[in-house]
């Protein structure tokens, strides 16, 4: 699914001028297991702070010792924002030309630690951006929504996930980068003028993710069943609209009768004509609720053939969960569920939104329901969806069973019901009571033999599964 106004690339190394070669002496590129500190914010006062980053004229950085708990600094750059009742209203803050270059490895992270502010919720669009700049003017940008809850939030991007917008050339060079800035939107449609505030801290460039993330909290049993709306009105009051840039049109109501309950989601959607078009509805910000790694999500889902003739790649059905600092996960169906006529029950295992590393899973805040037509150029359509019951549950746990084999004077225990990554003793033992270590099983499929001691005469086994 591509975002309003963005070319997804890759990086592409340039040699734009010849002197590239002798600049390469310049350039930082961390080390296995290093972290390169991009800006820290440690400033002495106000004043050189602002010798070094540009301000829009409706945002005003400051010094602030408002900082995370996990921040090793004593200081954040705090930018005080005006936005005026405009489209697209924008405020930036530019840094300077770096004294080194850095690069950076689609496989690194450049992280950073964001506070929002709650008066964004009244936004449409709310996404803040950390640009970066090649030594020749060249730009690209990572994005995602600014938090609109109070304390500070853990953002890491994948190196190579960099957006190009509408305005940049389509190139840039992650290998010479030489500047950043920070691009906040306050609105896509001309809003009512609104101030806010937002806090940024330690901008790195990482080989693993910044992980910072609070202790856990309970656990969600029920996301939404759709029971407790007392009408469409009250549903639609709950939830709010996020469609396709072309744009789509989404309309969410309750419909009777059900596959659980007495009433579930409906979203009547009308795709644009072009490429990528989507509808969906978000929910507002939870209480934090957290997603066991053992958690399995199921939800009831029907879907509308009418979009058999036009179905392709893109034609998915998307549950998104997000956390306290906007970051994402999203489970993506084929194309199945979403062109039939007939309930279809989907069940999600936590593996299956992907890598979830950079997700406080155990601070989860807002769920997002979406359906996207299709991705090839195809002629406006309207289809109709409709989603309920969406719960949580765990996995039962799996137990590994052994089993003695006797293949002709040797016997063979075999072990069965393993779960992959983890490790299992086997042990042994002649009376029950005193047992003793055979061998340590790292288990890299669901099944492991051992062979055992021909001169053994009898012997009892037993595997135990370590934390």
């Amino acid at each position: 699914m591509q975002i309003p106004g963005l070319v997804k690339q890759e990086a592409k190394i340039k040699m734009k001028k010849i002197w590239v070669l002798f600049c390469v002496v310049a350039s930082f590129s961390a080390a296995a297991g290093t972290i390169r500190v991009i800006e820290d914010f440690e400033y002495p006062d106000d004043a050189e702070l602002l010798l070094n980053y540009q301000p829009s004229a409706g945002a005003i950085p400051s010094l602030s010792t408002d900082v995370a708990d996990g921040s090793e600094g004593e200081t954040s750059m705090k930018v005080d924002l005006s936005f005026p009742s405009s489209a697209w209203a924008t405020q930036t803050v530019t840094g300077p030309l770096l004294d080194e270059i850095f690069s950076l490895e689609p496989e690194q992270y450049i992280s950073f630690r964001l506070k929002g502010d709650p008066a964004f919720e009244a936004a449409d669009f709310r996404n803040v951006y950390l640009y970066v700049y090649d030594d020749w003017g060249d730009f690209a940008r990572w994005g995602t929504q600014v938090p609109i809850v109070d304390g500070w939030q853990v953002i890491n991007f994948a190196g190579g996930d960099f957006e190009f917008p509408w305005n940049a050339s389509g190139e840039i060079d992650m290998t010479f980068l030489s500047k950043i800035a920070i691009f906040q939107y306050g609105s896509q449609a001309a809003i009512d003028p609104y101030e806010a505030t937002i806090y940024i801290d330690d901008i790195q460039i990482r080989d693993e993710p910044l992980i910072d993330f609070a202790a856990p909290s309970a656990p969600r049993s029920v996301i939404d069943d759709f029971e407790g709306y007392a009408s469409s009105e009250a549903l639609q009051d709950y939830y709010s609209y996020e469609n396709s840039w072309h744009p789509a049109t989404t309309v969410a109501s309750l419909e009777s009768p059900a596959p659980q309950g007495e009433q579930c989601l409906r979203l009547d959607i009308d795709f644009p004509e072009g490429q990528y078009p989507w509808g969906s509805v978000r929910s507002p910000v939870r209480e934090p609720f957290s997603l066991p790694d053992d958690a399995v999500i199921t939800l009831k889902m029907r879907g509308d053939a009418g979009l058999s003739e036009v179905a392709d790649a893109g034609t998915n059905f998307w549950l998104s969960f997000y956390d306290t600092g906007g970051n994402r996960m999203n489970y993506i169906t084929d194309i199945a569920p979403v062109i039939s006529n007939e309930w279809t029950t989907l069940s999600i295992a936590m593996e299956d939104f992907g890598d979830t590393s950079t997700i406080d899973t155990g601070n989860l805040v807002q769920w997002r329901i979406l359906v996207e037509g299709w991705a090839e150029p195809n002629p406006a359509l309207s289809g109709s969806f409709f989603v309920d019951d969406i719960r949580v549950s765990t996995q039962p746990a799996q137990r590994a069973e052994l089993m003695a084999i006797r293949e002709g004077q040797q016997v063979r225990i075999q072990m069965t019901q393993l779960t992959p990554g983890s490790e299992y003793d086997l042990l042994t033992s002649e009376n029950l009571t005193d047992w003793a270590l055979v061998t340590v099983i790292a288990a890299d499929a669901d099944s492991a033999d051992h062979l055992v001691d021909s001169d053994q005469k009898m012997a009892f086994y037993q595997l135990i599964e370590k934390p």
